[in-house]
């Protein structure tokens, strides 16, 4: 069977602090199982943030393994709800447990290409990076068409929309526009690799229930951040 559309969703922990909102994103996924290519790439913030322990030395190196280590309870906890639906999905991790496969390139790929559930976990496996920056290096690795950031809002504002309430939102955005305003979308690291690539971001409120399928059938969810002529 050839998949017309892959998708790659970036979650950060905080889903994983509701549980409502973490099983509407599990019926979601389960909806949409073998009708599109998927992987899920998922943050640990909810248990830790690395950054918030230091930026530097040996800190900073501990506190980023404890956060891969995060990501990879959340990444289990999925897979076990995906389980429940009936959806068996496939789990790699940069940091792989016994029973959670180390992630290879190539058979990541092959699951993604196949129209199997793919969830990564465990970053990049390297302190200093962001679960952004590995969201992004996995959709270069998979051949993504779009990567989804699931936020709390409803996309790319010029301020805090929570603190600001002037804040303007911006529905399009050229990858120039986005920094030349200085707009905090994703790391620089990120951000850079994904312009590199010409990925196609699209920041979106995961809180909404339905808006992962509300973007997949094409309807104008979030801001989404590309090349002028992809626009």
């Amino acid at each position: 069977m050839k998949y017309q559309q892959g998708l790659l969703l970036k979650l950060s922990g905080e889903v994983f602090s509701n549980s409502e909102i973490c099983r509407g994103v599990v019926s979601e996924m389960t909806a949409l199982s073998g009708k599109i290519r998927f992987a899920v790439l998922l943050g640990g913030g909810n248990h830790i943030r690395g950054n918030s322990y230091g930026q530097s030395g040996s800190t900073r190196v501990f506190a980023d393994r404890m956060g891969m280590i995060g990501t990879l309870l959340n990444g289990l906890w999925l897979e076990s709800m995906l389980r429940e639906e009936g959806v068996q999905a496939v789990h790699m991790s940069a940091v792989p447990l016994t029973w959670v496969k180390r992630y290879d390139p190539v058979k990541a790929r092959d699951a993604y290409s196949s129209g199997q559930i793919l969830i990564l976990t465990g970053g990049t496996g390297l302190p200093y990076f962001s679960t952004d920056t590995s969201a992004v290096l996995r959709a270069v690795e998979l051949g993504v068409d779009k990567v989804l950031k699931g936020t709390k809002v409803k996309g790319v504002f010029s301020a805090d929309p929570e603190t600001d309430p002037d804040a303007e939102f911006f529905p399009l955005l050229t990858y120039s526009d986005a920094l030349s305003l200085n707009l905090a979308i994703m790391d620089q690291t990120a951000f850079s690799l994904a312009r590199e690539h010409n990925l196609i971001i699209q920041v979106f409120n995961v809180f909404d229930t339905g808006n992962i399928g509300r973007i997949v059938k094409g309807e104008k969810i979030g801001t989404l951040v590309s090349r002028k002529e992809e626009l």
